[in-house]
């Protein structure tokens, strides 16, 4: 067991300063190869984000042909068959966009 005297002794005694440790050339080169790779790593980000900004702000889709027409016609004669009264039945429809615009045979929708 340590004494009273020897426990302040221990209190007292002076602890000598530590020398500043200069840092090597290659330990600063590190750190400049660092902060460049950081930096090229930040323009490298910001390109990115600008060139897809762009693309997203000015891009513009082709447009879509909502008035397109075209014809489904039965092989064999009048074998569609539609809710119209005057014509139940008929060889050809014509579509355009979501409506049909016109129904008969196929020589009737073809020479218009």
């Amino acid at each position: 067991m340590l004494t009273i005297l020897q426990m302040s002794a221990l209190h007292q005694r002076v602890v000598p300063a530590k020398k500043p440790v200069e840092p090597s050339e290659t330990q600063i080169k590190g750190t400049t190869a660092r902060a460049r790779s950081s930096i090229s790593g930040c323009w490298y980000a910001f390109t990115c984000a600008v060139t897809i900004s762009a693309f997203v702000l000015l891009y513009k889709p082709p447009p879509i042909p909502s008035l397109r027409s075209y014809a489904i016609c039965s092989r064999d004669g009048s074998w569609i068959y539609t809710l119209d009264e005057l014509n139940p039945r008929t060889q050809c429809l014509v579509v355009r966009g979501s409506y049909i615009v016109d129904s008969g045979t196929l020589g009737k929708v073809g020479s218009t």
